[in-house]
């Protein structure tokens, strides 16, 4: 069942993880857990969020998040990727492309916001929306 609007802006904070359901990216149509990086605001037409894998290939990089199994409704030991971050239509979470899951504890998402700081590619207004000015 997707999220309403007024719903969405509830449960859709900083730190909301989604299960992206047909996200479809140039090699693969599985689903994927997303960490929103800012809160939901319908006024806005996009959402800043980042991507787990469960690779751990490079999780000794500092834009790296481990997730322990089990956090916010996560399965399985994950990394949060803070260089992997996407902008997508605001209103799209709220349709059934996306499904809450849980939110992330407070502490883990100061390590985010930490990990965020380290990653160089991210395009400068997507910090200052993350962040503010």
């Amino acid at each position: 069942m997707a999220l309403g609007v007024a719903l969405g802006a509830n449960f859709l904070r900083s730190g909301a993880v989604l299960l992206a359901h047909r996200f479809k990216f140039p090699d693969q149509t599985q689903p994927k857990y997303c960490v929103l990086l800012e809160p939901y605001d319908g006024s806005r037409p996009t959402t800043i969020f980042a991507l787990t894998t469960s690779n751990p290939q490079y999780k000794h990089l500092p834009y790296f998040v481990d997730i322990p199994d089990g956090v916010a409704g996560i399965e399985g030991i994950s990394y949060l990727d803070c260089s992997n971050c996407w902008e997508r239509p605001t209103l799209e979470l709220t349709s059934r492309k996306y499904r809450y899951i849980g939110q992330l504890p407070d502490e883990l998402l100061e390590e985010v916001y930490l990990a965020l700081e380290e990653a160089t590619d991210l395009p400068e207004y997507f910090l200052v929306r993350i962040f503010g000015e």
